[in-house]
């Protein structure tokens, strides 16, 4: 049977995970992704990346976010319309935590 737990130790063990924050609301542990997790679990990384490209776009077609798949390093910010909470009404709760991560990296909290 596959253990979270084990699969997140393992992961952070490899340097592919680490701890992010605290969320203020459950105290519980948030990680995020290093680089190093395209080299430890490459299905994983391409599974994770797919996710984010499918957010990513599905937010850019309801005008929340800008995306920049030109540069070397690709970019996805707020639009304005898009930094509004009140505007993120049809959102599925992925596409939320996506807008909650990028208001959070943004530094804005309307």
């Amino acid at each position: 049977m596959f253990d979270p737990k084990s699969m997140i130790d393992a992961l952070v063990a490899y340097g592919a995970l680490e701890i992010d924050a605290l969320d203020a609301d459950s105290g519980e542990v948030i990680y995020k992704f290093t680089e190093k997790l395209r080299d430890v679990f490459p299905a994983l990384y391409d599974e994770i990346s797919d996710q984010i490209y499918k957010g990513a776009m599905s937010l850019w077609e309801k005008k929340l976010v800008d995306v920049n798949l030109l540069d070397e390093k690709p970019s996805v910010a707020l639009t304005n319309f898009g930094s509004h909470r009140e505007n993120w009404g049809s959102l599925s709760e992925g596409e939320l935590s996506m807008m909650n991560t990028l208001m959070k990296n943004s530094g804005e909290g309307r």
